[in-house]
């Protein structure tokens, strides 16, 4: 009876305390200002028609992408509920340019892969309730001819016409790569020059396109630069993310556990760490639908909590048309997209180590106020060990946060939706998977019982959703 008592009493206080000026203030912001406020949430083309560098028979398909395979997976979006729950941004990779510029010099859709244009395209998404990204690359090439016969053009040179060229097709985003900048007579371009001369067009043709970017330059050893946060709303913090623990846990060593990275991160300049592989790559053009998992399902779970407590941009690069279980439960899950999204500040926090192989980060998702609302951080263990954790592991609240120390707080599993009642410490629902992570929120309460036994825990009665709420666009009918 205890945690029912506690849940009830944890409701009443949800019910006085989301009303009041969130909604409003959230509704004083244009679309881009109010999108940009938070991390992007997106689907990207980019490994669903392929392998993804998977070791199998096509593994060099990719780039590869069709306005049917558009539609398709807008539409899947639609029915899924992606859409609803703030995936709104549907973003074309290197796989939708002509090999060739048109007369006046403008680029253009491949023709067999997009017969009736990128701008149609771009509408039909809008009329739906999505957001359209584009990739552009700012060398002289783009990254890969995707199975084309000759390279991609890229936009050196013709930054005004192709930032024009967004606006004109009403583009709402731009992922600007890194490629093609050597140039023919072997000069090096260099990356932060040629980023700034590529968002002062946009920025001219458009200052409500996002712009992502690489911020990777001087690497190895990266440590940040001014000029990304000053340079766009998004950038990249580290290398290409494959479908491999390797690649996942090389992004969240360099990247997640540098707070040299992880607080340049921001309002309308948030750390990119590339491509989510949620439940696998695709098998290639022969086998459509079928999964190819790289990672185990628990090293899936580590990618979306490291990439939600980091303020990342959170970007599905896989096939959502045919969403395995795993894929519903990551993907769908509200509860870690609130992570993501709510911030006290900027991003997420690396602390260290709290065991053997054992890494803690952190971030606050909500400040306490006068107002009656209480703090409430969002908490990742990570093992990095090959092998489970012993036992379940205990964190000290003061680790979190020294003037939470002595709080009482519901701790929730992000991932089991249960819950329990502790105070100045919790321990996690059990011992902790290889490469695994335990992901809690941990939410202030008035309750005077603590509780041990993990107890389902109803939407209703998480306050963070009901903030998470108030950021989403209005839906779409």
């Amino acid at each position: 009876a205890a945690p029912m008592v506690v849940w009830c009493l944890l409701a009443a206080l949800v019910a006085a305390r989301a009303a009041g000026g969130r909604a409003a203030a959230a509704a004083l912001e244009s679309r881009k200002a109010k999108a940009s406020r938070r991390p992007p949430l997106a689907w990207n083309t980019w490994c669903t028609s392929s392998t993804c560098f998977q070791e199998h028979e096509e593994k060099k398909l990719h780039d590869v992408c069709s306005e049917e395979e558009i539609k398709t997976i807008a539409e899947a979006i639609i029915t899924n509920g992606m859409r609803d729950i703030g995936y709104r941004y549907i973003n074309l990779d290197d796989c939708w340019c002509a090999t060739e510029r048109d007369h006046r010099g403008d680029l253009v859709g491949d023709r067999e892969r997009f017969p009736n244009g990128i701008a149609a395209l771009s509408q039909w998404l809008h009329n739906r309730g999505f957001l359209f990204g584009i990739y552009l690359s700012a060398g002289v090439t783009t990254c890969s001819r995707g199975g084309r016969a000759a390279d991609i053009p890229g936009s050196y040179g013709n930054y005004v016409r192709d930032a024009n060229r967004m606006n004109e097709w009403n583009v709402d985003y731009v992922k600007l790569d890194w490629c093609g900048h050597v140039l023919p007579n072997g000069t090096k371009l260099q990356q932060s020059v040629q980023t700034v001369q590529f968002n002062e067009a946009l920025r001219a043709a458009n200052s409500e396109i996002w712009f992502n970017f690489h911020c990777d330059e001087g690497e190895p050893g990266f440590q940040g630069h001014a000029w990304c946060i000053q340079s766009g709303d998004s950038f990249r913090v580290w290398h290409d993310h494959h479908d491999t623990w390797p690649s996942t846990y090389s992004i969240i060593k360099n990247a997640w556990m540098n707070n040299d990275v992880m607080k340049q991160g921001g309002p309308h300049h948030w750390n990119d760490g590339d491509f989510l592989m949620t439940g696998g790559a695709g098998c290639g053009k022969k086998t459509p639908g079928l999964r190819c998992p790289g990672m185990t399902d628990d090293e899936y779970r580590t990618e979306m909590a490291l990439w939600c407590v980091s303020s990342s941009a959170i970007v599905v690069s896989t096939d959502v048309r045919q969403m395995s279980d795993l894929q519903k439960q990551i993907l769908l899950s509200k509860d870690a997209l609130a992570v993501n999204q709510l911030f006290v500040g900027d991003s997420g926090r690396y602390i260290g180590a709290v065991g053997d192989q054992l890494q803690l980060f952190v971030k606050q998702l909500r400040s306490g106020s006068s107002n009656g609302n209480y703090t409430m951080w969002a908490v990742v263990v990570l093992n990095e060990a090959a092998t489970a954790t012993t036992a379940a592991v205990t964190v000290d609240f003061a680790k979190v946060n020294a003037a939470f120390a002595n709080a009482t707080a519901v701790v929730f599993d992000v991932w089991a939706e249960t819950a329990v009642v502790r105070r100045a410490s919790f321990t996690s629902a059990g011992p902790i998977a290889p490469h695994g992570t335990s992901f809690v929120i941990l939410s202030q309460t008035d309750a005077t019982t603590t509780t041990t036994t993990w107890q389902p825990l109803p939407p209703q009665h998480r306050p963070w959703l009901h903030d998470y709420d108030a950021l989403l666009l209005p839906a779409v009918q």
